[in-house]
């Protein structure tokens, strides 16, 4: 069973050089980020809001939750071990907000049998409230596949992962109706698809206002429905703590912003969501930041539905200086990339771009830096911002860095790993979602290149490909858009890492420049084997594990006799391995190799070749024989570390203080706590009418 290590994201520093205004305005951001991120349950599987209620009105019902073990050990029927597990599964919900990990792709269930489960539910004095719900969905907990039949778009045999797609609706009909939406210019992210009846769908649509439209077809065989209101209740608290919010901004550019999420959420209309990013990007280097909505895709595999999420966070003035310099750079290193100037945009707008520490990330994972926003026709036109994430790192467990690496690199790698991790992701977020241009065809037949004489690299032919209208990035490489284009960030990183400039922006030393691009591929090496187990059946349950070891295969693959960057040395008689870098030859070679394989990406996703892309995605994704047995050799990880979100407490909320940061103990109980206590019981109330809305248990 693992153990849980629950690591507080600690802001309290930053938090008090904050302004009591300041404060408030964290402090009401803050609450409309939370106020949303049960509706993340619902795109992510059946049982996920049923588990929410469950596990709220559980851990609420008792008066100390702090003595909760004491308590259910009194019943002699559970044991100590039951308990723990429970607990256990309790915390990996929490983090994720569903039973699926790895951005709702990966199942995990109790370690304890059912009716033990129950046995502790039957525990709280509230148990009769949650009964009906429970019985529902217990076998669903424990069953083995994912919970819904079959339609959509991640597939574990037949079953879907995701609840995206409701009732039945097949992979064809997604296509035919999301194609649909699109020239119709209707934007998906918002959305959830429910088949009705044969032919006959609704578009469900995130929003407060209610009404009702049918789309007018040319084809009156298919009819669509486009069904405001989804997920109401919810937006609602949001819009009330924007409102909030609003009253303590510092700026009008942060009153418009608000205004526009308010808007958002009140019609349903991305395109308001849209015009708030491209007021945002020119909020610079604002003292509390944030950002909500539908952000990312990673939950649909079609890479085209967001899932909900928001952020608020503290700049860190020190730190962020260095990102500035090395964005007053940019010129200087997007003339180093291996390609022509026809490959990047006419103009590279220069981001935002500053150290952060996180107040509050509900969001089914944290992630340790963001470049948004994720509307790549807002990034071309207006530009974006860089966040990096400081309170959001974890390490290795140490278990794990002794089974893969000697002790001389471990020492080197607890030497340099957090301020590599640093500077990896300060050139993934600014450089590698930053940059690249999107070839396209508009509507009147004009090209934004010239196709008469640019040629792409790889062929050394004139451009065959291109976005026509209505293309999109996600739309068109849509299953693994997310691991091309977090694949081109990170290798990004790995080629600009020998930049001797980059280096010394970040003020490592100059007899620290070898190491520093040893300890940034030996992590990604690390991260790549460690992850190889994310892969079955010839299928990728997370993006960033799949572009770390297409790297990782890619080199491997690649690397020629007598420059071989790295091998595995094998003991058969202990099954275990030992992966040893050649410095000398990654740091002759390794640009190189960078180089290519980035040049790969990036041209494919500038010109939209979809097929050089796939081909290339497919032969270096999978995890052979020899791999297999790698990672098979890594020791099972007895430790889960968690990130947990520290509170900002009004204790009268009448009161224009902010009383304190509430510091939960950091424990399993404390990490539950922390969330547990940021809902009101009506958000169960909001929760079960939007559950039984559209997946009624009792009808069946």
């Amino acid at each position: 069973m693992y153990n849980i290590e629950v690591i507080p994201m600690e802001y309290s520093k930053s938090f008090e050089q904050l302004t009591e205004k300041e404060k408030l305005y964290a402090y009401y951001l803050n609450k409309a980020c939370w106020a949303g991120i049960p509706i993340s349950s619902f795109q992510i599987s059946y049982e996920s809001p049923a588990l929410f209620i469950i596990f709220q009105t559980f851990f609420k019902s008792f008066e100390n939750i702090y003595k909760l073990e004491e308590l259910i050990l009194n019943n002699k029927n559970i044991s100590k071990k039951d308990f723990h597990a429970f607990i256990l599964y309790a915390v990996q919900f929490y983090l994720h907000y569903a039973n699926y990990s790895s951005y709702g792709h990966s199942k995990f269930y109790p370690q304890l049998n059912e009716d033990k489960f129950e046995e502790i539910l039957k525990q709280s004095p509230k148990y009769k409230f949650f009964e009906k719900i429970w019985q529902k969905i217990k076998k669903l907990i424990y069953r083995y596949f994912p919970s819904l039949p079959k339609t959509s778009s991640k597939y574990t045999d037949e079953f879907i992962v995701g609840t995206y797609y409701l009732n039945g609706i097949t992979i064809e009909e997604i296509k035919k109706i999301d194609d649909i939406l699109l020239k119709n210019n209707i934007s998906l992210v918002n959305t959830r698809l429910l088949k009705i009846d044969e032919n006959k769908y609704q578009v469900l649509i995130g929003s407060i206002e209610e009404k009702e439209e049918t789309l007018e077809l040319e084809d009156k065989s298919i009819t669509i429905i486009l069904k405001y209101g989804d997920f109401k209740d919810y937006l609602i608290k949001i819009n009330s703590y924007l409102q909030k919010a609003k009253l303590y901004a510092s700026n009008d550019i942060e009153k418009k912003i608000i205004d526009l999420y308010i808007e958002t959420f009140t019609t349903g209309d991305i395109e308001k969501h849209k015009e708030s990013q491209r007021v945002w990007v020119k909020n610079l280097s604002p003292i509390v930041e944030f950002n909500l909505g539908w952000i990312e895709t990673y939950i649909d595999s079609q890479g085209v539905r967001a899932y909900y999420e928001g952020i608020v966070a503290l700049q860190n003035k020190n730190l962020s200086i260095k990102y500035k310099t090395l964005v007053e750079n940019s010129d200087y290193f997007i003339s180093q990339l291996p390609w022509s100037k026809d490959f990047e945009k006419d103009k590279f707008i220069k981001p935002d771009f500053t150290a952060l520490d996180i107040v509050g990330f509900p969001t089914t994972c944290i992630f340790i830096g963001v470049n948004l926003p994720n509307y790549l026709d807002v990034h071309e036109t207006d530009g974006f911002k860089s966040l990096s994430l400081l309170n959001a790192d974890l390490d290795f467990e140490e278990k794990i860095l002794k089974s893969i690496i000697c002790e001389k690199d471990i020492e080197l790698y607890h030497k340099l790993s957090i301020k590599v991790s640093k500077f990896k992701t300060s050139l993934h977020e600014l450089y590698g979602h930053g940059t690249g241009k999107l070839f396209k065809k508009d509507e009147n037949g004009n090209y934004n290149f010239d196709i008469n004489n640019v040629v792409n690299p790889l062929t050394n032919e004139k451009i065959k490909c291109y976005y026509l209208p209505g293309e999109t990035y996600e739309t068109k490489f849509s299953t693994f858009c997310r691991s091309l284009e977090e694949g081109r960030a990170d290798y990004m990183a790995f080629y600009l890492v020998f930049d001797k400039k980059a280096q010394q922006i970040f003020e490592f030393k100059e007899e620290e420049y070898e190491d520093v691009i040893y300890i940034m591929w030996l992590t990604n090496f690390i991260s790549a084997i460690v992850g190889a187990c994310q892969y079955n059946n010839g299928i990728w349950k997370n993006p960033y594990s799949q572009e770390r070891f297409m790297f990782l295969n890619y080199v491997y693959q690649n690397q020629e006799v007598n420059k071989e960057i790295f091998k595995f040395n094998i003991d058969e008689k202990n099954q275990s391995f030992k992966m040893e870098i050649n410095k000398t030859n990654l740091i002759k070679y390794g640009k190189d190799i960078a180089a290519k394989i980035l040049m790969q990406i990036h041209i494919s996703k500038c010109i939209g070749d979809v097929k050089a892309a796939k081909e290339f995605v497919n032969k270096y994704s999978v995890v052979d024989e020899f791999m297999y047995q790698i990672n098979s050799m890594i020791p099972c990880s007895d430790v889960i570390k968690i990130r947990m979100n520290v509170d900002l407490i009004k204790k009268e909320e009448d009161k224009k203080e902010i009383n304190e940061i509430n510091q939960y103990p950091s424990t399993s109980i404390g990490f539950i706590k922390s969330v547990v206590d940021r809902f009101n019981d009506d958000y169960n109330e909001i929760t079960f009418k939007q559950w039984i809305k559209y997946y009624n248990p009792f009808n069946n």
